[in-house]
């Protein structure tokens, strides 16, 4: 991993009803990038192609060709760099249109993040151990620049494929601490073990029935490893937390 996170917790904020959804049916939700707010999201707008003539050399000489093939192809590529690099813009355009993402957050204490993805509290956090078994569903820590880097295709090797499905702007996003799980098959929905979901804390708006109900919830499907908290929005966008 690039951007290994740094401990196993990870959270996902989700209003009320989503959140009964992913504990009811131990599945995540792995959306889009394009459904995305920040337009440079995942883009590839993040990564230049233009290959010099090493760059077309060091890649052919690693084709599958026997000399005279790799010379032949060297030289007719070094007459049209441009069409050269266009060849892996195409492909790699096309390997991030399949990528999937789901959203998760390094802590549960984010006021903003209650505030936008949990129904300004009413909705719920739920915390996960980030030990994913399902290959390959790793979490990557989302890196925050400002400006938004631009990545060379030919020279970053092969991070250049996290690197850009973990860059965003620090300005406007780093608040978040997020961290990402991915996977290029274009699923929507994946199961995990209900042993990876180990808390689930609700919003100090929440209602009582709804407090109810998630118990209850819980008890029907077997839960009872999964401690329940609550969140209580302090001042100085500190937010705490505590067993209920």
């Amino acid at each position: 991993m690039i951007h290994p996170v740094p401990n196993r917790d990870i959270y996902k904020y989700r209003n009320f009803n989503w959140g009964c959804e992913i504990i009811s049916n131990n599945e995540l939700f792995f959306d889009d990038p394009r459904n995305f707010p920040d337009i440079c999201d995942c883009s590839i707008k993040l990564v230049e192609f233009n290959a010099t003539n090493e760059d077309i050399i060091s890649k052919i000489n690693n084709w599958e060709l026997n000399r005279k093939g790799k010379r032949e192809k060297i030289q007719s590529n070094l007459k049209n760099k441009k069409k050269f690099s266009d060849v892996y813009r195409l492909e790699y355009a096309k390997m991030l249109d399949n990528i999937r993402i789901s959203c998760f957050s390094q802590s549960p204490s984010i006021n903003q993040l209650w505030i936008k993805y949990a129904d300004n509290y009413k909705g719920m956090c739920l915390h996960f151990d980030s030990r994913f078994e399902v290959y390959p569903i790793i979490p990557y820590t989302v890196e925050y620049f400002d400006p938004l880097p631009k990545y060379n295709f030919f020279k970053e090797g092969e991070d250049i494929y996290i690197k850009t499905i973990t860059a965003k702007l620090a300005s406007k996003y780093s608040f978040e601490e997020e961290v990402r799980l991915f996977h290029s098959g274009r699923i929507k929905k994946i199961s995990f073990d209900s042993r990876l979901l180990v808390e689930v804390i609700l919003g100090h708006k929440i209602s009582t029935s709804d407090i109810k109900k998630v118990r209850e919830l819980l008890d029907r499907n077997n839960l009872k490893h999964i401690v329940l908290k609550k969140a209580s929005f302090i001042v100085n966008d500190k937010v705490k937390i505590e067993e209920i």
